[in-house]
């Protein structure tokens, strides 16, 4: 099997302006709007070994918002077979202290996207702790 390099240089475009979205989105601390780059049966996965879907999502969301001065996030790595994308996402976030800690956390994700049939892509899984042990 051969891949056409421009569609996947397109595709990796693609996923990134995704990713600085979803960013944008949650420096802005619009949990409604970031939650519209999940499909309705979307993971995330706050703490290893703890993943949360629906209302769990969007609080999970909020409550690491809410911790946070900004976030940054670079797109690694994209592999994608069909409409399904994983993706390796670098980030970081800092924010003020935290029971007398600032806050200061790093990672890298390993997250799961689905391309729609309107042509965007959606978080399935959102694993900010990546391979992290539990």
């Amino acid at each position: 099997m051969t891949t056409n390099h421009d569609d996947a240089a397109a595709v990796h475009a693609e996923l990134t302006r995704h990713v600085d979205r979803w960013v944008e989105l949650f420096n802005a601390r619009d949990i409604e709007a970031l939650t519209d780059l999940y499909e309705p049966a979307a993971i995330v996965v706050p703490r290893p070994g703890q993943p949360v879907s629906g209302a769990g999502m969007s609080t999970a969301l909020a409550h690491f918002a809410g911790m946070a001065t900004s976030m940054k996030a670079t797109l690694r790595q994209a592999y994608t077979a069909g409409d399904i994308a994983l993706l390796l996402i670098d980030w970081a976030m800092d924010g003020p202290p935290l029971e007398g800690q600032p806050v200061a956390m790093q990672g890298t994700a390993t997250d799961v996207m689905r391309r729609g049939a309107d042509g965007r892509w959606r978080y399935l899984i959102d694993n900010p702790s990546g391979t992290e042990d539990q």
